[in-house]
């Protein structure tokens, strides 16, 4: 590692992705994850299958590294048009919904912190809702070298295996502030 080290000159600034194949990023990787909202199907979500990478063969929901000079919302976007093909508009940004879906007022407030020791990674993953603003509703694959398939999944069933663990820690999360007389409604404190 030192050698690797010791032959970049000093000014030069070394990208993420190789400090990353290198397995010495010395710092977390900021990322998102979106929960897409089906239209007219309460607690669906669109989950794909991954593919290389960490978390092959795991069940995720459309995501990726926050680039430098980016952010969340811009990312969230962009990430779900370059992976499913659909058009959508993040519907939370600083805990406010620009939407009447309360479940999700927060959900800027769901975040993880994961750790991949044997890819030598670490990610800091902020989520957001977001809403389809395009006519097509279903996904498809469009970076088949990283993922499988995408499918619309009913959150309050079980989540197919195997799965991201980040993603359950979101949907158990979520899941827990649901008020499941009324739907999409938040538990209130008593």
């Amino acid at each position: 590692m030192a050698e690797v080290l010791g032959s970049i000159p000093s000014r030069t600034t070394i990208s993420q992705e190789i400090l990353m194949e290198l397995n010495m990023i010395p710092y977390p990787v900021p990322g998102v994850g979106v929960l897409i909202l089906h239209p007219t199907r309460e607690f669906h979500i669109v989950m794909g299958v991954r593919k290389g990478g960490h978390g092959a063969g795991e069940w995720m929901i459309p995501g990726g590294k926050i680039e430098k000079w980016s952010d969340g919302p811009k990312t969230a976007v962009e990430e779900v048009k370059e992976e499913t093909g659909l058009d959508v508009e993040v519907i939370n940004m600083g805990g406010h919904s620009l939407v009447d879906n309360e479940a999700f007022e927060d959900a800027i407030g769901l975040s993880t912190g994961d750790y991949f020791r044997e890819d030598g990674l670490h990610f800091v993953t902020l989520y957001y809702a977001a809403k389809i603003i395009g006519d097509q509703i279903e996904p498809k694959v469009m970076e088949p070298e990283k993922c499988e398939k995408w499918i619309w999944h009913d959150i309050r069933e079980p989540l197919p295996e195997p799965f991201f663990l980040p993603l359950k820690k979101v949907i158990d999360s979520l899941l827990a502030r649901v008020d499941w007389q009324w739907g999409w409604i938040p538990k209130t404190e008593d």
